[in-house]
């Protein structure tokens, strides 16, 4: 059985107002508006999006006259917190430079590259959902975020007075404001896209919450994996794992969502982006490898029958929400034949 390939870039979520130079390009709106799925035992429900141009601080500050180059192929993990409409939601993606830019900041003041995604049709969006998984006699609760970028970023820069600077002074400037650097003038998006009416264009991102998810109620089983349920990447279980992979391989089934990625990000804000154009597994290479031992064994077996039993996920093998001889089958052909 084959290792999962993934791309890791680890950073922490961090709110775009809380960067070292504030935000100076984000415009959003809040649009109410009711979603609902469900995907096999797994029932989810959104309750609008945040549209319109996002912006994601990335690389080092410069200041006092320095000038900061970006070179094609580098690679950046973004997160930021934005908010509308008395709603905030959390954005992570990663950003791939496609071609050199650099700016030089003034005598007088420091300034900060951000990834401005703003779509050439459709505004990007960004949706959060809660689900709930229902077991036999307990259930589980779960959340995620859906980012689609609906076109590619360019690079803004936002920049602001900095005393200390050699030989400058400020005066009278309101601590959180910033303003775009005079040399974006001509990098503006041109015309104006379209609300996006929650619909993705193109591959996006999909991030799950470690620290909102796999909150459980009931009776549950007392060798189950959720009473072991880990808060970052590294600690998750594999039930975990492949429960995460399940619930995006039924989304992307739908021909409703397309995801490029998925990002995981630990209770204490750590992300780690996972790629799942190279490796559509993702964190999932064999969803019965029950006890992450990377082979397949008496062990992997009897959980599945235990599974099988209890009404588990991680059994609905099929996902159609019924546990039958379907199920069975799949667990007997990927064990014989595919995860090995």
């Amino acid at each position: 059985m084959g290792a999962s390939v993934f791309v890791l870039i680890v950073g922490f979520f961090v709110s775009s107002a809380g960067a070292q130079v504030p935000d100076c390009c984000t415009n959003l709106n809040w649009k109410a508006n009711f979603y609902g799925y469900t995907a096999g035992l797994t029932a989810c429900e959104a309750n609008g999006y945040l549209w319109g141009t996002f912006c994601f601080p990335f690389g080092a500050g410069f200041n006092c006259g320095t000038t900061s180059n970006l070179m094609v192929g580098q690679s950046f993990g973004l997160s930021a917190g934005f908010a509308a409409g008395g709603v905030s939601i959390g954005a992570s993606t990663t950003f791939t430079v496609s071609q050199a830019f650099s700016r030089t900041a003034g005598q007088c003041e420091e300034c900060q590259f951000y990834a401005r995604y703003r779509g050439q049709q459709y505004w990007p969006f960004l949706r959060h959902w809660d689900c709930t998984t229902f077991v036999s006699f307990w259930e589980f609760k779960s959340s995620y975020d859906e980012f689609a970028p609906n076109g590619a970023p360019t690079v803004a820069t936002c920049c602001r007075p900095d005393p200390t600077c050699s030989g400058c002074r400020v005066e009278q400037w309101e601590d959180g404001l910033s303003y775009p650097h005079p040399d974006d003038a001509g990098n503006e998006p041109e015309g104006e896209p379209s609300d996006p009416n929650g619909v993705m264009t193109e591959p996006g991102t999909i991030i799950f919450d470690l620290g909102q998810s796999f909150i459980f109620e009931g009776n549950v089983p007392v060798d189950h994996p959720i009473l072991s349920a880990g808060d970052s990447f590294d600690t998750m279980n594999q039930w975990q794992r492949c429960w995460i992979m399940q619930l995006v391989d039924q989304l992307q089934a739908g021909g409703d969502v397309m995801y490029k990625e998925l990002v995981i990000r630990d209770a204490d804000g750590a992300t780690t982006f996972i790629d799942l154009e190279a490796d559509p597994s993702g964190i999932c290479p064999c969803e019965i490898d029950y006890n992450d031992n990377t082979r397949n064994d008496l062990e992997d077996i009897e959980m599945f029958k235990q599974f099988f039993l209890g009404g588990d996920p991680a059994a609905d093998l099929v996902t159609d929400g019924i546990f039958d001889l379907r199920d069975v089958n799949r667990f007997v052909d990927l064990y014989v034949g595919v995860c090995e």
